[in-house]
């Protein structure tokens, strides 16, 4: 199932409307203070091995452009291949972790596996990776910028 661009608009907002919402922190007592987002963001040259602020490793190698699932088509299919590595504590990992951004900060989840082998959802033990492909929808017209994490952290690898 591909969303259309007002769902991935209000799936993006949402998205960063949580993160926001449940990442801020404030002070307490008798002055009040502007809360300010506690998720820090990096942004790391496609292949290189980033952490994540929950101690894993995350290695966004490689992008590709696989075309349009239609010659009419406004969108078009685009993959990242991801290495996620649980480095001092089983973590879980899933695609819906993963966005690309457009150069008008727009953040486009990811859809059904096309490129195989795909990245598995699932639980990864301590000093254990899992590996695979990560597919994305996003439209034919607008520059793709990054390949975004959002978890623990934010990590932004640049698209070449």
């Amino acid at each position: 199932m591909i969303m259309s661009s007002g769902g991935r608009l209000k799936a993006s907002m949402l998205v960063l409307a949580i993160l926001l919402g449940a990442c801020v922190s404030s002070s307490t007592g008798t002055s009040r203070s502007t809360p300010t987002p506690s998720i820090s963001v990096s942004v790391v040259a496609m292949g290189t091995k980033a952490q994540t602020r929950a101690g894993n490793d995350v290695t966004v190698s490689s992008y590709q452009t696989l075309g349009s699932q239609s010659s009419s088509s406004v969108n078009v299919l685009v993959a990242a291949h991801v290495e996620v590595c649980a480095t001092t504590h089983a973590t879980a990992v899933s695609r819906t972790l993963f966005f690309v951004q457009t150069g008008d900060r727009t953040l486009h989840p990811s859809v059904a596996d096309v490129k195989k082998p795909a990245l598995r959802a699932g639980l990864i033990n301590t000093h254990q990776c899992r590996s695979g492909w990560v597919t994305f929808s996003v439209p034919r017209a607008k520059k793709k910028t990054f390949v975004v994490l959002v978890s623990s952290t934010a990590i932004k690898w640049q698209i070449p």
